[in-house]
């Protein structure tokens, strides 16, 4: 499996367990926000599994959200 195809797999995974567990929640704009959550999120996912970096997962899976969530202030 090509990492550019397991990146998008883990992205839309990502997405949709995020967006699943917002789907309760209220919001003035439920739309935009389960949106830009899973739009994050897939990005998260996609970069984690598309990196090829020598490091092990873990690390860069918190490196990735780490910076990620710094973003999003």
């Amino acid at each position: 499996m090509s990492r550019v195809l397991l990146g998008t797999i883990c992205g839309l995974v990502f997405g949709i367990i995020d967006v699943g567990i917002m789907l309760p929640m209220t919001f003035q704009d439920k739309k935009a926000a389960i949106s830009a959550a899973f739009i994050a999120r897939f990005g998260i996912g996609f970069a984690i599994g598309a990196a090829r970096l020598p490091w092990p997962g873990w690390t860069l899976g918190l490196t990735f959200m780490g910076r990620s969530l710094a973003w999003e202030r």
